[in-house]
């Protein structure tokens, strides 16, 4: 559903199932965002450091069904992290923090 949204504000979308799947895809194709969940199967903070070392130019949203105070803190010390946004939030709310993130990284100018 979250790929549906980010496709249809001319995002050209990529999903990976697991974290391993993950950091081959943003080593492969060095995508100017990523959206990661928490709790996508085999999670552990190291593949969520090696999704991000990978692809270091990439701007990183996390997302996850914890409140996302909770979600900073298990993710605190690791790099390149842009935004935290809750699922429990409207789609449009991650559609939002993906744009902003690419716009804080220079990707874009302007949505």
């Amino acid at each position: 559903m979250l790929s549906a949204f980010l496709h249809d504000t001319g995002l050209d979308v990529s999903v990976c199932a697991t974290w391993e799947e993950g950091v081959a895809c943003a080593a492969e194709q060095h995508p100017d965002a990523m959206v990661l969940d928490l709790w996508m199967p085999t999670f552990d903070p190291a593949s969520l450091q090696e999704v991000c070392g990978s692809s270091p130019r990439s701007a990183v949203v996390i997302i996850s069904a914890l409140p996302v105070e909770e979600s900073r803190r298990r993710i605190a010390g690791i790099a390149g992290i842009a935004r935290v946004v809750s699922k429990r939030d409207h789609p449009d709310v991650l559609v939002a923090a993906v744009w902003d993130a690419l716009a804080s990284a220079g990707t874009v100018a302007v949505r």
